[in-house]
């Protein structure tokens, strides 16, 4: 997908990939003679083989990965300390900022991103059928994520520190550790407030994020929260002689690169987002549907719109679809649809209007001196793409109230 040509990305993740053959993590410089390891490149590759599969649709590609991406998540369980935290010798950076991450020692955001690249991970194993492998990390990810947050909380500052050498929480704090920790999902409830105040408004005594390396972090979590201005400044910048109004950038900051926006515009179009998955495909196909009685007559009334939607339902469950929103008014039908490409929206509506008109029909005796079918032969159906899915659920739910 970068510079045009899936089959670089592909080809990057796979000499990565051929680093673990002498190291217990992807390596940072591949291909090289140098053996180093920088373990945020190494989670990050984690992550990149299921945004891989998810923007190319490389299944063959991602099942020759996967042996890989199994011994690189071997190698993050081998360095578990007896806290069940990950601690290993390596440059522990994720961004040129004055964090305090040593070479040795239990690095707290190394750790949130291998929360995250667990997760991730687990996903991928997932829809390559490999379930039993998915619930080994999504459970390694759980004790991991509790772990920090027994161990690398501090409750005086409300918020994680940088790093622990030894059993001493440093006094060092940052923008970065909260930001990763909020996106990996490792801060929950009142924490990841308190993460998300610090992402948005450090305070003085926090390190700022210092350089694009940590940058596209700060715009997942940007993107995440719907902050569309926010993440689209710091990428205009690419364009400006310096980056001081982006936010999360300190003034004279070098502005993002080409390759920068691009990622950007990967990680805008991705995360977070809900994908599902069959043998063949990874999909995420939202449809508004909506259609009427014939001549337009008021008759979904009176415990009909209750049982049509328990009908509909039905048939949505059979067909391995899902109705994410759904309001029946007294003259018409509006759904929010998510289905199979392979089923596609033709035959998933041709089963919701045929099944609920002949049982309607059959349960409310009352419809059968009226035409032979409860339903007229067309519908309106569009994907859901130009408008956000939240404001197309709040649309079908205020339908009531019209």
């Amino acid at each position: 997908m970068v510079n045009g040509d899936p089959r670089l990305w592909y080809r990057c993740l796979e000499q990565a990939g051929q680093s673990l053959e002498r190291s217990p993590l992807v390596e940072s410089p591949v291909p090289s003679a140098w053996q180093h390891s920088l373990p945020a490149w190494s989670f990050l590759w984690l992550r990149s083989g299921r945004a891989s599969l998810l923007c190319t649709g490389d299944r063959e590609g991602a099942r020759r990965l996967f042996p890989w991406v199994v011994r690189n998540s071997d190698g993050l369980r081998q360095h578990l300390n007896a806290d069940g935290l990950f601690e290993i010798r390596a440059w522990n950076m994720v961004d040129w900022a004055p964090m305090d991450t040593p070479s040795r020692g239990v690095v707290t955001h190394q750790n949130c991103l291998a929360v995250h690249a667990l997760r991730d991970a687990a996903d991928l194993a997932a829809w390559l059928g490999e379930e039993a492998v998915a619930a080994e990390w999504r459970a390694l990810a759980d004790r991991l994520s509790a772990a920090i947050n027994q161990h690398l909380w501090s409750a005086e500052r409300e918020a994680y520190a940088d790093c622990r050498r030894g059993a001493v929480l440093r006094a060092v704090f940052s923008q970065q550790t909260q930001t990763v920790a909020y996106l990996s999902g490792v801060a929950t409830g009142e924490r990841a407030e308190r993460c998300r105040q610090r992402l948005h408004s450090p305070p003085p005594d926090v390190v700022r994020a210092g350089s694009p390396f940590f940058a596209f972090l700060l715009l997942e979590a940007y993107q995440r929260e719907g902050r569309a201005q926010e993440f689209l400044d710091p990428i205009r910048c690419d364009q400006k002689p310096s980056a001081a109004q982006a936010p999360g950038l300190s003034p004279g900051d070098k502005p993002p690169g080409g390759f920068f926006v691009i990622w950007c515009c990967v990680v805008y179009s991705t995360v977070r987002r809900k994908f599902t998955s069959n043998r063949t495909v990874v999909y995420s196909c939202q449809y508004h549907v909506v259609w009427c009685p014939k001549h337009r007559r008021r008759v979904l009334v009176d415990g009909v719109d209750d049982r049509l939607k328990a009908i509909l339902q039905e048939v949505v469950r059979e067909r391995q679809a899902e109705i994410i929103e759904m309001e029946v008014m007294p003259d018409h039908v509006h759904l929010l649809a998510e289905g199979d490409p392979q089923l596609g929206s033709h035959r998933l509506v041709r089963r919701m209007k045929g099944r609920s008109s002949r049982i309607l029909r059959q349960e409310f005796p009352w419809w059968r001196s009226r035409p032979p079918t409860l339903w007229t032969n067309s519908y309106f159906v569009a994907t859901v793409g130009g408008a956000p899915l939240a404001v197309i659920k709040q649309y079908i739910e205020q339908q009531k109230r019209v």
